[in-house]
């Protein structure tokens, strides 16, 4: 026991020296009108807080926000100093709304997810060089609008799950800003690809020889499906609702677990101090976690052979991006098992994925 304490006592004190010879951020000193803009934030039910202890940079969220959103919201973010986060995540923003953010260069986390904007919105982004994180997934945007992104060199995590990116957008990007790591999410919403159509052949063949011997029994057959149906016109409706029911609870699933899941990552990447101690804010295993969670949800909404497979090869690219990661990551902000936890994990959606590929429902 004693030894164990011993060993994390001298952790600390490791991870302690380290910080300590980090530089502290600068301190952030807000003018009257920042104090002013800071007050009215809060009145229009904003959040601005301190993005860590010993770091006076802020962060501004407006999600809990009651769905009332004006220009006035964004209007009054220019007289603040050190805004460096600014959460505008499933609210009504538009893209004339977006000039605004034009003013606010210091700007490094930006959350603009489930809002109303397109390419257009975009444009006014483009003096925003010092982003490194941008979350656009479930907007309009497309490849025409991430050209706007093209100048953002220290752009690092780009999210563009459930957008009109394609492949060819996304790769421009990339080569015009190589460090951006682009998250285009699941391969549920692509149009899946159909398997052979030679099943309702085979049951047409049997069913051939069956009309010629007995035209008049079908007949008879079908005017007795005719009268039951006839008869039971309340239940289909009743089973339909609770059809809808079901799919919106299992829709709604999904969108949490990929919200949660890319909460996960954006933590993973985030310090904090404690004193002079430096701690890594987000876990490994919490992506893990909400990746699973993730991929149970959207097996769950489809049991449809090529989503089935198109959500493992998703996890398995989530896994293989945290495995990437967690060797980037500071050793010392890390448990020495981190790297081994993170190969299980993506082996294990390796394993996942060939299992079910071997599964694969002959054609005919």
């Amino acid at each position: 026991m004693y030894k164990l304490m011993s060993i994390a006592l001298l952790c600390i004190l490791t991870i302690g020296l380290i910080a300590a010879d980090t530089p502290a951020p600068a301190p952030v000193v807000q003018t009257e009108a920042g104090k002013k803009a800071l007050a009215k934030i809060r009145q229009l039910g904003g959040l601005a807080l301190e993005i860590a202890q010993n770091d006076q940079h802020l962060e501004v969220s407006y999600i809990q926000n009651d769905g009332k959103f004006s220009d006035e919201h964004l209007a009054v973010l220019k007289d603040l100093k050190g805004l460096v986060h600014l959460d505008l995540r499933g609210q009504p923003v538009t893209d004339a709304q977006l000039v605004h953010l034009k003013p606010l260069t210091e700007l490094t986390h930006l959350h603009l997810e489930k809002t109303k904007i397109t390419d257009k919105g975009l444009e006014n982004l483009k003096g925003l060089i010092n982003l490194e994180y941008l979350n656009l997934y479930g907007t309009a945007v497309s490849d025409a609008g991430l050209v706007n992104l093209e100048g953002m060199k220290k752009l690092k995590h780009l999210y563009v799950w459930q957008t009109k990116v394609t492949d060819s957008g996304a790769a421009r990007l990339k080569q015009a800003v190589p460090v951006v790591d682009i998250n285009r999410g699941s391969m549920l919403d692509l149009e899946p690809k159909k398997l052979a159509k030679a099943e309702p052949k085979k049951d047409d063949k049997k069913a051939a020889p069956k009309k010629e011997e007995k035209k008049a029994d079908t007949k008879k057959e079908d005017k007795k499906a005719e009268a039951k149906k006839e008869e039971k016109k309340p239940e289909p409706a009743k089973d339909t609702k609770a059809a809808e029911e079901v799919t919106a609870l299992l829709k709604a699933r999904v969108a949490v677990a990929e919200k949660a899941y890319h909460e996960a990552w954006e933590e993973l990447g985030r310090t904090q101090r404690f004193g002079n101690v430096l701690i890594l804010v987000g876990k490994p295993e919490d992506v893990y976690t909400w990746s699973v969670r993730l991929l149970q949800a959207q097996r769950d909404l489809s049991s449809k052979y090529e989503e089935q497979i198109a959500a493992l090869e998703a996890h398995l690219k989530r896994m293989t991006d945290l495995q990437k990661r967690v060797k980037m990551v500071n050793k010392d902000l890390l448990q020495p098992k981190a790297e081994s936890e993170t190969e299980w994990y993506r082996l294990e959606a390796q394993l996942w994925l060939a299992q079910a590929k071997a599964k694969q429902p002959k054609v005919k």
